[in-house]
C-alpha cells in the first residue's frame, strides 16, 4: 500500500534562536505543491500535519510545539512557535508571528508584521495586518479587520465587519461588533459595548 505521507524532513538545516530547523520536501503533488519541491522549515514532524493540504512555503518557520493542520498555509517569512495552532483554511504570511497559545482558524489571514500571542484567537474571515497586535484572551471573528498599529488585548471581543486601525487600543472586556469603525487614538476598555454603524475617531476614550 502506497504511503500517504505528503512530505519528508530533509537533511538541510538552519539554526534559529537555538532551534535546529529542517527544510521539508513534498513526497507527492497536491494543490500548487509539486512532488519533490521543497517547502519551509520545521523543527519536528508534529509541527506540520501529514494529512490535509496544509503546507509551509518559502522561508516560513514552525517550531516548538506549534502545529499546522487542515488546509492552513504558512508562507513568506512568517513564524509560528511555542504552542500556537493554525488550522482549517487560515493563512499566515509576511513577517507575521503567531505564538504562545494563540489560535488562527477559519479563513483568517494574518500578515505584515502582525503579532498574535497569549490565548488570542482569530477565526472566520478576519484580516489582521500591518503592525497590529492581538494578545491576552482577545477574540477576533466575523469579517473584522485589524491593522495599522492597533492593539486588541485582555478579554476584548471584536466581530462583525468592524475595522480597527491607527493607534486604537481595545482591551478590558470591551465588545466591538456590527460595522464599527475605530481609528485614531481611540481607547475602548472596561465593559464598554459598541455596536452598529458607529465611527470612533480621534483621542476618544470609551
Amino acid at each position: 500500500m502506497a504511503s500517504t505521507r505528503k512530505y519528508e524532513i530533509t537533511t538541510i538545516t538552519k539554526q534559529h534562536y537555538g532551534h535546529t530547523l529542517f527544510r521539508i520536501r513534498a513526497l507527492r503533488s497536491f494543490n500548487d505543491v509539486k512532488e519533490g519541491s521543497t517547502g519551509g522549515w520545521i523543527e519536528k514532524e508534529s509541527n506540520l500535519d501529514q494529512d490535509g493540504s496544509c503546507w509551509i512555503y518559502d522561508d516560513a518557520k514552525v517550531y516548538d510545539d506549534a502545529r499546522i493542520t487542515g488546509s492552513a498555509i504558512i508562507n513568506k517569512s512568517a513564524e509560528v512557535f511555542e504552542s500556537a495552532r493554525v488550522s482549517q483554511n487560515a493563512e499566515v504570511s509576511g513577517h507575521a508571528m503567531i505564538y504562545g497559545d494563540a489560535k488562527v482558524n477559519g479563513r483568517a489571514f494574518i500578515s505584515g508584521d502582525a503579532r498574535m500571542y497569549g490565548h488570542a484567537e482569530a477565526s472566520q474571515m478576519v484580516i489582521i495586518n500591518d503592525s497590529a497586535q492581538i494578545h491576552g484572551s482577545a477574540t477576533i471573528s466575523g469579517a473584522a479587520q485589524i491593522y495599522g498599529n492597533a492593539e486588541v488585548g485582555e478579554q476584548a471581543q471584536v466581530s462583525g465587519t468592524t475595522r480597527i486601525y491607527g493607534n486604537a487600543q481595545i482591551y478590558g472586556k470591551a465588545k466591538i461588533k456590527g460595522a464599527v469603525l475605530v481609528r485614531g487614538n481611540v481607547k475602548a476598555c472596561g465593559d464598554s459595548i459598541v455596536d452598529g454603524y458607529v465611527v470612533l475617531d480621534g483621542d476618544l476614550y470609551v
